[in-house]
């Protein structure tokens, strides 16, 4: 299987030009980028001064290495090698350091980012191998998805996939787990490299016969199709989503784009480069600068500068770093088709509050900065106030719109008639689309009850009973629920003993939310001759409740031996009359 079409020389005629002023133009301060050479070595760019940093050999490739991308802090590049790995390069240094490769499902070439920055998207240049996202945490594949794909493009709104293969584009479906599914194919050209618009409702095919062809976003309905320069191999497209650069073997070509329709215009200005563009599938041979000022394109020897106003030479950055340059990126955008130019970070602005039972507290989260696409952040909730019954959040999954700063939600706090302890939410950034999570990522609302304790009596079933005879029922009632067990000790006094004139219950114990509990006081027989016995019943002590009237009761015990013996003897007497 061959990852390239052929390969040229990387130059053509004069392989330099003179270096030129970059006069007033601007640059992203902060930035980094990273040119990949065919030698298995990278060096970093600055686009700020537009002069190479340090190199690093040392990736093993074969054949080629291939394209590269780099997280949105610019702290860490992913390169393909053409041989079942990315290796992953850390840039937090003063030199590129090259870390140990983890393996792929494919011989790697193509590789994208997701917006959020968890997953990588990878894919071969050649049919028959999966596309695949891979968990940059563990950097391991979470999802591999069967399809002929030759180059990958993640969208901007963090749901959508576009990939290309020869004659087919793809549109693909990707979860918040990194899981990939086909949505659906149409015919596309010869399609050497695919692009997601910025605005994520359009997809490009660019076609090495020379067109570039857009696609609407659902659906793949074909929009327009333009020519373009001859052996088109990979383009660039600006923040705006309104121009598109395209580089050929040997030309590069700026075409309008319309945002709203997703239409292609003719080119706005063809220029011949010095240098050849190996056509290699799905690799980024160009690149915008951050801030849309500069045109790279990387070579056999260096990278030329264009001006993308116009396709005029600025400046060839020669280095003996770039023995044979091949693929480029910035973090923050400009390697592939830019989908955020750093992300921002998701936090709390509220400070912790203190709400009362019926109140509701607005409760804002800030962006660091403004998102060009919609930033989702899904809150977490716990603590000790148990969710929809002490408290409602609304809503959970927070969406700040493109440009805003500032998203609020609604914590309404339940009066349940339930006297409770202080209880709290705790609110955290638990996940996150197209934002990191920022500091503070916690909040911590404090609820206090508003209800006085339950008040308690006593209640019984009857006043008298004999013994033998069915229990009366002693009842202690609340005069509403209680939040927590309430627990009532008796006392018991008269001439009636208990333990030998009747059996009852020592306490009684109300579980929380109930507003009474019942327990049996039973009359012993006792074999006894005894005049009628009285039970004085009082609450002791009371826990988590107020005692009120009345907290006491009384029984009166019968005797049912003096009963017995009366009736034997009216039955012996009635015996002798007879």
């Amino acid at each position: 299987m061959q990852n390239f079409r052929y390969l040229r020389p990387s130059c053509k005629g004069a392989c330099r030009l003179a270096a030129v002023a970059l006069g007033s133009m601007t640059l992203n301060a902060g930035a980094v980028g990273l040119v990949t050479n065919n030698n298995g070595s990278v060096v970093t760019l600055d686009p700020a001064t537009n002069t190479f940093g340090a190199s690093a050999g040392g990736i093993v490739n074969n054949g080629v290495v291939g394209d590269c991308v780099i997280s949105s802090d610019g702290s860490t590049a992913y390169v393909t090698n053409f041989g079942y790995q990315i290796f992953p390069v850390d840039l937090t240094g003063a030199t590129p350091v090259i870390g140990v490769p983890f393996s792929t499902s494919q011989q790697s070439e193509d590789v994208d980012l997701t917006p959020n920055g968890k997953y990588l998207l990878v894919t071969n240049g050649g049919s028959g191998s999966p596309l695949s996202s891979i968990d940059t945490a563990t950097r391991t594949v979470v999802s591999d998805l069967a399809l002929a794909s030759n180059t990958v493009d993640a969208c901007a709104d963090g749901t959508h996939v576009v990939s290309g293969a020869s004659g087919s584009i793809h549109l693909i479906d990707i979860d918040g787990g990194g899981n990939l599914a086909l949505n659906m194919s149409t015919a596309a050209g010869d399609t050497i490299n695919a692009y997601c618009a910025p605005n994520s409702t359009t997809a490009y095919a660019i076609s090495y016969s020379g067109s570039v062809q857009s696609f609407a976003i659902p659906g793949l309905a074909p929009i327009s199709s333009v020519a373009t320069v001859a052996e088109a191999q990979s383009a660039a497209i600006n923040a705006a989503g309104t121009m598109i650069y395209v580089r050929g073997a040997s030309t590069t070509a700026a075409h309008p784009l319309d945002p709203a329709t997703g239409s292609v215009g003719a080119a706005a200005w063809t220029v011949p480069t010095a240098f050849f563009a190996s056509s290699y599938y799905g690799i980024e041979q160009i690149a915008l600068s951050p801030d849309g000022s500069a045109l790279y394109l990387p070579h056999g020897g260096g990278v030329q500068v264009l001006d993308p106003a116009t396709g005029a030479a600025v400046t060839d950055l020669s280095s003996a770093s770039v023995p044979s340059g091949v693929g480029i990126c910035f973090s923050g955008g400009g390697g592939q088709a830019p989908v955020i130019s750093r992300l921002p970070t998701a936090s709390f602005l509220s400070g912790n509050d203190v709400a009362a039972e019926g109140q509701s507290v607005t409760v804002t989260l800030g962006l660091s900065r403004k998102s060009t696409v919609p930033v989702r952040v899904h809150l977490s909730a716990r603590g000790s106030a148990t969710k929809d019954a002490d408290y409602s959040l609304t809503p959970q999954d927070i969406v700040f719109a493109p440009g805003a700063l500032y998203a609020t939600a609604t914590i309404d706090v339940a009066d349940d008639q339930l006297q409770e302890p202080t209880e709290n939410v705790i609110l955290e950034i638990e996940t996150d689309d197209n934002a990191f999570v920022g500091s503070p990522s916690s909040y911590e609302l404090r609820i206090l009850d508003n209800d006085v304790a339950p008040l308690v009596s006593l209640q019984v079933s009857g006043s008298e009973i004999f013994e033998g005879d069915a229990p009366v029922q002693l009842t202690a009632a609340l005069s509403g629920p209680a939040a927590r067990t309430v627990f009532v000790l008796l006392s018991y006094r008269g001439s009636a003993a208990i333990g030998v004139d009747y059996q009852a219950p020592r306490y009684i114990l109300i579980p929380a939310g109930h507003t009474s509990a019942t327990m049996d006081i039973q009359a012993l027989s006792d074999g006894l001759v005894e005049d009628g016995e009285q039970v004085d019943i009082a609450i002791s002590y009371v826990f988590n409740a107020v005692p009120v009237a009345p907290a006491s009761a009384s029984i009166l015990i019968h005797d049912a031996d003096a009963m017995v013996v009366e009736k034997r003897m009216a039955t012996a007497a009635g015996y002798r009359h007879h």
